[in-house]
This record gives structure tokens, C-alpha cells and sequence, in this order.
């Protein structure tokens, strides 16, 4: 059984704790001669504090908090690579989050308030629909209404920062 480190020093509950672990992972599944095992213990660490399915509320993933697209990435990519290198059965889990995210979801496809689509949707959104495409989930939302909405934040040189300067 996997034992719980101590991280005097370290928040593993932190956005930039747990974004380099997910990055670390990504890279050492693209480099050759390595494994995301290699991470193996920290994933499990994560698993054991993540607090699923409530993370999902408590961090605002499904109301489109600031931030809240990554963790949401997060929790995915630590019950995918749990499912895979871990031998956990962690399928029921991914099955929630899959489902919490389609349930949330507002008319233009994303998560936050139904009354026009924000940069903050966009950003955050961008993250969850990278989850729900490798997971093989359809948009249950018209592409139209995603793509108009979207295409409505870009600037007239098509850039899609918030600044309001910038905008059509």
C-alpha cells in the first residue's frame, strides 16, 4: 500500500503542484526510455487527497471558477493514469466526472453562467473539452452555438485575449 509523504515545503493540493505533476507525466510518456510510472507514487498521493467527486464543486469546475478548467484537467489526468498505470478501477470515477461535466454544461457548451459566453468559459472550458475529446464525449451542445460564441470573443485580428480594446 502506498504511504502518504510529508511536503513541509510543498502544497500538493496547489494548482502549480499538481500542473507539473501533469505536465511530468505528459513528458515522460512522449520522451523515449521513459514512464509516467515513474510518478506512480505522487499520482496515488493524489488520488488519496483529490476528495472525488466533491473536487469537482469545492474547486468551482462546474460553475466555471477562475482556475477551475485545470483542476478539472487534473483530477482527469490522475484518474486516467490510475486507471492505466495504477491498475485502479477508477472507471466509475471517470464516468462521474464525464457525466458532472455534461450535466453543468450551458447552452454555448461551457461552464459558467448561462447569460453570454466569457473569455473565462473559453479559458477554462478549453481544458475539460481537451478531457471530454480523449475520452472519445461528443458535445451534447450544438457546434453552432459553441463556434458562434466563441468566434464572438475574437478581436478584429482574431486574437481571443480579454482585452476590451481589442475587441470587434
Amino acid at each position: 500500500m502506498h504511504q502518504m509523504r510529508s511536503h513541509q515545503e510543498v502544497d500538493i493540493h496547489s494548482k502549480p503542484y499538481r500542473q507539473l505533476l501533469a505536465f511530468s507525466l505528459s513528458a515522460l510518456a512522449v520522451l523515449p526510455g521513459a514512464s509516467p510510472s515513474l510518478l506512480d507514487d505522487l499520482v496515488h498521493e493524489q488520488l488519496l487527497v483529490l476528495g472525488f467527486p466533491d473536487v469537482l464543486d469545492t474547486q468551482g469546475c462546474l460553475q466555471g471558477r477562475a482556475g477551475s478548467g485545470n483542476q478539472a484537467m487534473f483530477v482527469a489526468i490522475f484518474l486516467l493514469h490510475g486507471r492505466k498505470h495504477l491498475g485502479l478501477d477508477t472507471q466509475a470515477h471517470i464516468n462521474t466526472w464525464t457525466n458532472q461535466h455534461l450535466e453543468h454544461m450551458n447552452q454555448f457548451g461551457f461552464w459558467g453562467k448561462a447569460s453570454g459566453i466569457t473569455h473565462l468559459q473559453f479559458q477554462n472550458g478549453y481544458h475539460q473539452h481537451e478531457v471530454l475529446e480523449y475520452l472519445g464525449v461528443e458535445n451534447p451542445r450544438p457546434d453552432q452555438n459553441s463556434l458562434e460564441a466563441v468566434s464572438s470573443l475574437a478581436d478584429t485580428q482574431g486574437h481571443f485575449a480579454p482585452s476590451p480594446w481589442r475587441r470587434r
